[in-house]
């Protein structure tokens, strides 16, 4: 798992505690190797792995303007989108809905397990529940592109700067 969340790695850190998440406990039904980025892959380009993927987009950071009674430790919030893409096409023999829908719940039951909630704790992260989206359908070149987002509101409680 990735390092624990400080001060001086809000972003980052917190970006790559989810990322290493789904990367070691999230399987891509479809068997592909490469499925989780940081960024939309050009799915276009001779090097794309296929459908389905995962985009993990970067941290949003907000400061409230509370602190702790004794003035020493303030609350910090994150927000981490994931974005799940799939598709249908011949390639996936329909089972691009199917893709979304293994994958979406996959990273629910691995984000809301006790076990990685509490590494996630020990990393100096603490959430609520990840809120996710309705399916989005596009169609793109005779297939269909799925997606859903799933929203985690993240919090670390740190020192005053």
């Amino acid at each position: 798992m990735a390092d624990k969340v400080t001060k001086s790695n809000f972003l980052s850190e917190s970006h790559n505690n989810v990322v290493e998440l789904l990367k070691n406990n999230v399987s891509n039904p479809a068997g592909l190797k490469k499925w989780v980025y940081s960024r939309r892959p050009d799915i276009k380009s001779l090097s794309f792995k296929g459908f389905p993927f995962v985009v993990v987009y970067p941290t949003t950071l907000s400061f409230p303007k509370r602190m702790s009674l004794n003035g020493q430790k303030k609350s910090v919030s994150f927000g981490i989108e994931i974005e799940i893409i799939s598709q249908d096409s011949i390639n996936t023999k329909g089972k691009g809905l199917y893709y979304l829908d293994a994958l979406s719940d996959s990273i629910i039951e691995q984000l809301n397990g006790e076990s990685n909630r509490q590494t996630l704790r020990q990393n100096g992260l603490f959430f609520s529940n990840p809120e996710v989206s309705s399916v989005s359908v596009e169609d793109w070149h005779n297939s269909l592109i799925y997606t859903r987002t799933i929203l985690l509101t993240l919090k670390n409680v740190t020192g005053v700067f």
